[in-house]
C-alpha cells in the first residue's frame, strides 16, 4: 500500500501553526497571571483602607506607618502589605524612607502619604472621600533600578486606595527631567516652579517646602500656584 509523506512545505506550515498557537496560549496565560496579580493587589489595598478607617475612628488621628496598623492588630498579616509584583518584597521602604525617624520593622510594597507633614496630608484630605491613602505603582510600565531605586522607575497604571474604601485605577506619568534622590523620595520631588499650597508661614520653614510631593499618586486635582 502506498503511503503519501508530508512535503517539506506542509511540515513547515504545521510547525508555523503550532508556533502561533503556542504564542497565543503563552500570551493568554501571561495576561491572566497579570490580571490575577492586579486583583490580589487591589484586595490588599482595600483591606489597608478598611484598617486605616477603623484605626482613625478609634484613635482620632492617622497612623504614621503601616507598622502601627500591624502592631495594633488592625491589619492581620504583613502579607497584606506586599504586592505580588514586588520581587524584592520591600519596594515601599526602598523608595519611600520613613520620615517619622522610626526604623520600619515590616517590609511593604505600597507607597503612602501618612508620614507627610500635616499641611501636606491635610491638602490631600481636602480632596474629600476620593483622597488616596495608599498606592501601588508596580503594575505600570518600567523596571526598578537595582543601584538607586526610585518611584520614577515606574509610570502608567497606579492602583490607589481611597479614604472611602474604594480602590481605583489611575494613569500617572512623571514630568521629564525630574530627579528624586533616594533620601528625598519621601519628602517630595524637586520642582522649584511649584510651591505647595498653605506652606508654613515662617520664612525659614518655607525654604523646605519648595519641593513638589508626588501628589498625583494620591489625588487627581492639579495644584494651583498660590
Amino acid at each position: 500500500m502506498f503511503h503519501a509523506a508530508f512535503t517539506l512545505v506542509e511540515l513547515l506550515t504545521v510547525l508555523a501553526i503550532v508556533g502561533i498557537l503556542a504564542t497565543l496560549l503563552m500570551s493568554t496565560l501571561s495576561t491572566a497571571k497579570k490580571k490575577s496579580r492586579v486583583a490580589s493587589s487591589t484586595s490588599n489595598l482595600r483591606q489597608i483602607a478598611i484598617a486605616f478607617t477603623l484605626y482613625q475612628d478609634d484613635h482620632a488621628h492617622r497612623p504614621l506607618t503601616w507598622d502601627v496598623l500591624l502592631s495594633s492588630g488592625y491589619l492581620g498579616s504583613e502579607r497584606i502589605l506586599k504586592c505580588p509584583e514586588d520581587r524584592q518584597g520591600n519596594w515601599g521602604n526602598l523608595v519611600q524612607p520613613d520620615m517619622t525617624g522610626n526604623v520600619a520593622t515590616n517590609q511593604h510594597s505600597y507607597l503612602y502619604p501618612l508620614p507627610w507633614d500635616d499641611w501636606a496630608w491635610n491638602r490631600i484630605v481636602k480632596s474629600g472621600a476620593h483622597a488616596g491613602l495608599a498606592a501601588c505603582q508596580l503594575h505600570g510600565m518600567g523596571r526598578p533600578d537595582p543601584e538607586a531605586p526610585s518611584m520614577l522607575d515606574f509610570e502608567g497604571l497606579v492602583l490607589r486606595a481611597q479614604l472611602d474604601g474604594a480602590v481605583v485605577r489611575r494613569e500617572v506619568y512623571w514630568r521629564a527631567g525630574m530627579d528624586v534622590p533616594l533620601e528625598r523620595a519621601a519628602a517630595g520631588m524637586r520642582d522649584e516652579s511649584l510651591i505647595p499650597p498653605d506652606p508654613p508661614s515662617d520664612a525659614a520653614s518655607r525654604i523646605l517646602f519648595t519641593s513638589d510631593f508626588p501628589w498625583s499618586l494620591f489625588m487627581d486635582e492639579s495644584l494651583e500656584q498660590p
